[in-house]
């Protein structure tokens, strides 16, 4: 196992963010156990749905990839479960599941003797509804869950549990290369409040690397492992930009 970027194990990137190239279910059980303080990840959802692809005046949008079906679910289990195995004793999680596996996904969490509660991300720019169509998805769910003891830096009183964040449609900057990328702001707002400075976070589904690059742009250490080697790179190219703010 050796870092992506820098090519050292244990990884020597000057501003602490880590990325692995391999599979999180092979790459996990190498982490000392007890080592993460915050689990961040947006794995694959598992879509039962096959909608194919969506026709409009201005083009065309996929509304499925092959990536994304129910047999992923067990695969995201087993890495989420082996993800909960190398958290510590007062470390806390956020986990993005979609709606068809969000039970599912929460299991290893509890297993592992983490408080449960649900999370929702609300679009600012959802998908736009065909004429005679059901009504398109304008969020998604998702889980956050602690330890007791577990750090929790954000102070606001009007704080809850539904994020309100641009989707990077209609030209946003800041998309990628990436079909389900996160919004950075919202991923943000995430690190800020559970990872203290000095602490860990692990991304095991890292995609494009959104959690590395919250995480560099507030000082904190992270690991992402990802098997696309694609998406390592691009978030390799995220993290040598400068901090963004």
């Amino acid at each position: 196992m050796k870092c992506f970027r820098c090519g050292d194990w244990p990884c020597t990137c000057p501003d602490g963010c880590c990325i692995i190239h391999g599979d999180c279910r092979e790459v996990l059980p190498e982490l000392e156990a007890g080592s993460v303080d915050v689990l961040l990840t947006d794995p694959p959802y598992g879509i039962a749905n096959r909608f194919g692809s969506q026709s409009r005046p201005d083009g065309s949008r996929r509304l499925q990839f092959q990536w994304d079906t129910s047999d992923i679910i067990s695969v995201v289990e087993c890495g989420l479960k082996l993800a909960f195995m190398a958290c510590g004793p007062k470390s806390s999680c956020f986990v993005w599941t979609g709606c068809d596996a969000a039970e599912r996904y929460a299991v290893p969490a509890r297993q592992a003797g983490f408080t449960v509660k649900p999370a929702a991300w609300v679009k600012q720019c959802p998908p736009p509804a065909c004429p005679g169509n059901w009504w398109p998805s304008g969020f998604e769910l998702g889980y956050y869950g602690y330890r007791r003891g577990a750090f929790f830096g954000d102070g606001n009183p009007k704080r809850c549990n539904v994020w309100v964040a641009d989707s990077y449609r209609h030209g946003q900057p800041g998309k990628l290369r990436h079909p389900t990328q996160k919004p950075l702001a919202m991923i943000r707002q995430h690190i800020a409040a559970l990872a203290e400075p000095g602490s860990l976070t692990l991304d095991p589904f890292m995609g494009s690397g959104t959690t590395l690059r919250a995480a560099k742009d507030l000082g904190r250490k992270a690991i992402g492992i990802e098997i696309e080697e694609k998406y390592c790179e691009i978030a390799a190219e995220r993290l040598r930009q400068g901090v963004l703010f």
